[in-house]
């Protein structure tokens, strides 16, 4: 069973044929499908593997629309409505679960999703090989447990980075790269982007009470990513500063090498100080959010796309 937990593992994403003919599911007699559905996973096992038999099983409302279960398959498989946590079919060699959700009682955990195989124990239990949880991040600080279990790729390791720099950061698949401070202000920039036929590269808010080394933090963490092509930053000044901003962009420039284009937009408190800033170190700049997302999207279809 655990040979085959692995594989399932690993084939948890695929369509239903080809995990039908991805695992030898001719070596039971019956393949029990709980919560299976209209049957369409349980109907391509049969179609593949003519010596199997089947029972699917789920809500008696849900098989009724059984519509994969067709007559070329339907002497061998069985049809059971009831409920999954009373009571499943016996006489299974394999049992199959897939896609309940139940709700845990936990208040960490929304829901179990429990996208799994299952066997019956003898006392007829019915066990779980493998499960999937999703917790709310929010609470995570009280479950420190739980989120040392947590093994995030190389997207999520970044975003944890940034968080630990006062900076929230989510990659997009772009190619115009935002720093904005707030985040409704990096919301409506990266509309303004797509509006103007652009690609946002991603979300990235530097707070709203940025220091000068936070934007340095946020220009590696931007040209970190190789599809971004042009940075756009937006700065509307209220508890942000203006000139921090423009100073740290400037300290940016000076410790990191930058071969892509930069435009800025700044607008509120210390305004003119920071686009003086900004100036001296022959940046272009803009008036307006427009301006800013029109001049990015030229910029980036001017440079290089390798």
């Amino acid at each position: 069973w655990e040979t085959f937990n692995n594989w399932m593992t690993r084939v948890s994403n695929m369509n239903c044929p080809i995990i039908a003919a991805s695992y030898p599911f001719s070596k039971f007699r019956k393949v029990v499908d709980i919560g299976g559905g209209h049957g369409s996973l349980l109907a391509h096992i049969l179609r593949k593997h003519p010596t199997v038999k089947g029972v699917l099983f789920d809500l008696p409302d849900v098989v009724k629309g059984a519509t994969e279960i067709d007559s070329a398959i339907a002497s061998r498989c069985e049809i059971v409505g009831g409920d999954f946590f009373k009571a499943v079919p016996e006489g299974g060699d394999l049992y199959i679960m897939q896609q309940i959700i139940h709700d845990w009682p936990d208040e960490l955990a929304n829901k179990i999703l429990t996208n799994c195989r299952n066997v019956m124990a003898d006392d007829g239990r019915l066990l779980a090989l493998d499960g999937k949880m999703n917790f709310d991040d929010n609470a995570l600080y009280r479950q420190p447990a739980i989120a040392a279990l947590n093994e995030p790729d190389e997207d999520e390791k970044k975003e944890i980075a940034a968080k630990n720099k006062g900076l929230s950061y989510i990659r997009l698949d772009g190619t115009i790269g935002c720093m904005v401070n707030g985040a409704g202000l990096a919301m409506a920039t990266m509309d303004l982007i797509k509006h103007f036929g652009g690609r946002p590269a991603n979300f990235l808010d530097i707070g709203g009470s940025s220091s000068p080394q936070k934007v340095v933090d946020a220009m590696e963490l931007l040209l970190s990513d190789k599809n971004v092509h042009v940075v756009m930053i937006n700065i509307f000044g209220g508890i942000t500063r203006c000139d921090d901003v423009a100073k740290g962009l400037v300290t940016a420039l000076d410790q990191i090498k930058v071969d892509i284009p930069i435009v800025v937009r700044l607008s509120g408190t210390n305004a003119k100080e920071g686009l003086e800033i900004i100036k001296a170190a022959k940046l272009p700049v803009v008036n307006t959010m427009s301006e800013a997302a029109q001049e990015a999207i030229r910029l980036c279809k001017n440079c290089s796309q390798e």
